[in-house]
């Protein structure tokens, strides 16, 4: 569509914190979340599920998935362009969509140092409390991230960076995700706490391969989700239903080749008179 053509990773460079980072072409004007948006909506608290492992907890990228709490059934939220994903670089046949997949899928950038992925929540923004990820090849045991950043930002031009990963072994081939707790610079307390809808990870060293792909997918954010328009906030959704992230175990039986139809019994001819 045209929305993707022009957020398309290969017109989209990444920037210092701080610096000017181009918006995302989907968002439309006016979406700030200044003057205090962090007030008056009546936020809605995303629980953590901390009791449940890292590729089971609901988060807000699930919440929207699931319709904004009002579906049952999950569907990716970038393929519903209810989020838009970019990246420094694609590889290969890799998809964008795979950055906010429930479950451990494949997605890579090319070997460039300094190569990133981003979310930007489009109608909404979070309160960010902890993140997850997952990092996945399909063949390769190796590529996972051991450095990188997570950055956030309001409106796309200003960033906060929120933490640091370095040396960072929490993701290996006998566990794809990795969940880490975020301490905000401003308690959630305060008048006007900062509620984020961009988010970037920016690689800042090599990989566990000593290469400079950026092999992540699934990321998730948890904390205080706000919807957000160009006038005023709507009201806060229902909670979101806490569906696993991990879709069933398909098997590789292959159903029973079904019979043949029976022919159909020939009518008796008339007796001639």
């Amino acid at each position: 569509s045209p929305t993707r053509a022009a957020g398309s990773p290969s017109a989209m460079r990444p920037q210092s914190v701080g610096g000017a980072f181009p918006p995302s072409p989907a968002a439309t004007a006016g979406q700030s979340l200044g003057g205090g948006f962090g007030r008056g909506c009546g936020a809605l608290v995303v629980p953590l599920d901390k009791g449940r492992a890292p590729e089971a907890r609901a988060g807000v990228l699930h919440f929207i998935g699931c319709k904004f709490g009002s579906s049952r059934k999950w569907t990716n939220p970038e393929s519903r362009e209810r989020v838009f994903a970019s990246a420094s670089s694609v590889l290969g046949r890799c998809e964008l969509r795979a950055l906010a997949a429930k479950d451990a899928v494949y997605f890579s950038t090319a070997g460039t140092p300094g190569s990133w992925v981003q979310i930007d929540l489009l109608c909404g923004a979070v309160l960010p409390r902890a993140y997850s990820l997952a990092s996945y090849h399909p063949i390769y045991s190796g590529y996972y991230p051991r450095n990188w950043e997570l950055h956030a930002s309001v409106d796309g031009t200003r960033w906060v960076k929120l933490c640091r990963h370095t040396a960072d072994e929490s993701i290996s081939h006998g566990s794809l995700f990795g969940y880490w707790d975020l301490t905000l610079p401003h308690s959630d307390q305060a008048e006007d706490p900062p509620y984020f809808r961009h988010f970037r990870i920016v690689q800042t060293g090599p990989n566990s391969f000593g290469t400079h792909e950026l092999q992540i997918s699934s990321f998730e954010v948890y904390g205080r989700f706000l919807y957000i328009t160009s006038d005023t906030p709507k009201p806060a959704p229902p909670p979101a239903f806490a569906e696993p992230r991990i879709e069933p175990v398909q098997t590789s039986a292959l159903p029973p080749i079904p019979k043949a139809p029976k022919a159909a019994a020939k009518k008796a001819a008339a007796p001639r008179k």
